[in-house]
């Protein structure tokens, strides 16, 4: 799966759908208790984002590019471990 947003409407679409109420089975989500943040994970694609003070803030697909995390269980992990380490 891969995304090739085109302009930046299209990844901000895209980060909003993330983030709609609701919309998404299966998603694990943490606040941070360093800040507050909102940290939302889910497994089945691979995407992050995190919300401060009612905004998103961040929003990316986790892959092994990114973080060298390469199977769902790393990804599991390293959600886990972002919750009060980032």
């Amino acid at each position: 799966m891969q995304e090739y947003y085109l302009d930046q409407d299209s990844y901000i679409a895209a980060a909003r759908s993330f983030w709609a109420p609701n919309s998404r089975n299966g998603v694990m989500q943490d606040t941070r208790s360093s800040d507050g943040a909102i940290i939302r994970f889910e497994p089945s694609t691979g995407y992050v984002g995190v919300m401060q003070e009612g905004s998103i803030s961040t929003f990316f697909r986790l892959t092994s590019q990114i973080e060298g995390v390469s199977d769902a269980q790393a990804q599991v992990t390293w959600f886990l471990n972002s919750i009060d380490g980032w």
